[in-house]
């Protein structure tokens, strides 16, 4: 049953496969999806060269994206909130600051070393099932951070969620 669930999950998914395998080529082009990413990322690099103390403020790096460029990428449009960095990290680092960064690279740290050094002490087994899918969603959570922009919207609050229950 599970070779021929798979089987008809992937003829489902084959279309939607196929287009996104199909269009990987289009994402390396000059308007394409990582192109922007890149783009985006010497914008917030920018901005972290020149504040890296304090950040631009909360929110606030669009406004600097467009007021002073480090890139041509914002001249043929407006900013929009789509255009905000994809980077968490990149991302804390240019509206917050490095020491932020910091606290929250600490903070991320003292997550994993937690789990792993409960890991082996909890003796219910359902609740090391949940503490390790908490835990594996927290790190995939980190890896997907990097490519759609997610500070301070509602996925952040799942992302804390998760390390409260790893913490727990």
């Amino acid at each position: 049953f599970g070779l021929l669930g798979f089987i008809i999950l992937l003829a489902i998914l084959f279309p939607y496969l196929n287009t996104r395998i199909s269009t990987v080529s289009e994402a390396f082009d000059d308007p394409g999806s990582m192109t922007t990413r890149f783009k985006l990322a010497q914008e917030a690099l920018n901005l972290i060269v020149h504040y890296p103390l304090t950040g631009v403020g909360l929110n606030r790096s669009l406004e600097y994206f467009s007021q002073y460029p480090a890139t041509d990428f914002f001249q043929n449009f407006i900013p929009t909130s789509f255009y905000k960095i994809h980077s968490l990290f990149l991302e804390i680092a240019a509206e917050a600051g490095l020491p932020a960064l910091l606290f929250f690279l600490i903070f991320i740290y003292l997550v994993i070393l937690k789990y792993i050094r409960e890991k082996k002490n909890t003796q219910v087994k359902e609740i090391a099932l949940f503490r390790k899918s908490a835990f594996y969603g927290f790190l995939l959570f980190l890896i997907f951070s990097n490519f759609p922009p997610f500070l301070f919207s509602n996925q952040m609050r799942y992302f804390f969620l998760l390390a409260a229950i790893v913490l727990v």
